[in-house]
């Protein structure tokens, strides 16, 4: 458990009663006090207390290293105030805020030991996976500036902060898909180890271009080891045709004669021609689209053809047909009206007659 986070006050610089009444922040980013998260009891950390003068000694021992200054003191520029900043952040509750402006006083600074401060508002916001990663930056980093008593401290609390992550071992076939938890990608596959996740239940997500998503929802207890086998299925284009016409209709997809009556089948994404058509009826042609993973139906009624019209002669017919029968007129005038044929007597009737 991370112990409570405490002010450090300079020795060297008492505040005066007018700085006292000044606001908290306007203290703070004035220099007027040294904000440090700092390691609670762990050696180190606080100021150094003065003591009082040895004896003098004839011969006096080698003196010892001394220590690094407190990392308050050792801050310059931005990364002082970030760290100022960071320090009343994190007493006010706003955890997402101090790890904010401690990565901003690190990546200005890289002191190592900011990693531990990083560590503590991961903690208080449940990340215990950020928590472990920070801690062994920290040891691994900080390995000049830190003590054994401190190294030691900071591994056991490694080994209490396990117990609320998992180890999860992911394959998937094919290699080559993303592995997301949370929203959050954690590598591509084939993954070098397995995955350090937060107990609890965690959204995963495993994806590659031309192949459906694997999404399920795991519950990790904590403290435990799971392994996961996942199988990418290829996406496919594709969807559904059902045709329905009359009986005796032929129906063609693309070309193609497909069947009769009523046909369904499996066609590409896209768009596709269909004709229908049977005798004495009247085709049918349409386009339809096809969509992924849709079924589209069709309906076709085809209409009867009309019967054909009967022709009507043309004038030019009644031309013809009326000249031969002038024609013919003329020729029996010219048979009964012949020169040279001696005159012919009329029959006598009752009515008299008469002479041509």
């Amino acid at each position: 458990m991370f112990p409570p986070l405490r002010l450090e006050q300079r020795a060297s610089a008492p505040l005066s009663s007018a700085r006292r009444r000044a606001p908290r922040w306007r203290s703070a980013t004035a220099g007027a006090l040294s904000l440090c998260l700092v390691l609670g009891s762990l050696p180190g950390t606080a100021l150094a207390q003065s003591k009082p003068a040895a004896v003098a000694d004839p011969a006096p021992a080698p003196a010892a290293p001394a220590p690094p200054a407190p990392l308050a003191d050792s801050l310059r520029g931005m990364a002082r105030a970030d760290y100022a900043a960071a320090r009343i952040l994190y007493e006010d509750g706003d955890y997402a805020g101090a790890l904010t402006k401690l990565q901003s006083a690190y990546d200005a600074s890289k002191d190592p030991r900011l990693l531990w401060n990083m560590a503590a508002c991961e903690k208080a916001l449940r990340h215990y996976v950020s928590v472990l990663d920070l801690l062994e930056r920290y040891a691994g980093e900080g390995a000049q500036l830190i003590s054994d008593e401190e190294r030691q401290a900071t591994a056991e609390l490694v080994e209490t902060v396990q117990a609320f992550v998992n180890q999860l071992t992911l394959e998937s076939s094919p290699d080559g898909a993303d592995v997301l938890v949370d929203g959050v990608k954690l590598g591509t596959t084939p993954l070098p180890r397995p995955l350090r996740l937060d107990m609890g239940k965690r959204q995963l997500r495993v994806e590659k271009p031309g192949y459906l998503p694997h999404e399920e929802e795991v519950d990790l207890p904590g403290g435990k080891s799971a392994s996961l086998s996942v199988k990418l299925a290829p996406e496919v284009h594709e969807g559904v045709l059902r045709v329905v016409s009359d009986p005796a209709a032929v129906i063609s997809v693309d070309g193609h004669v497909v069947g009769t009556a009523t046909w369904s089948g499996t066609l590409p994404s896209g768009p596709h021609s269909v004709h229908v058509s049977a005798n004495g009826k009247l085709p049918h042609q349409t386009e339809v689209v096809i969509k992924d993973h849709d079924t589209s139906s069709l309906m076709v009624n085809l209409v009867s053809e009309a019967p054909a019209p009967m022709a009507r002669p043309s004038n030019t017919l009644w031309w013809v047909l009326g000249g031969v029968a002038l024609a013919g007129a003329g020729l029996s005038t010219y048979l009964l009206l012949r020169p040279g044929d001696p005159p012919r007597q009329p029959d006598l009737g009752s009515w008299g007659g008469f002479e041509l």
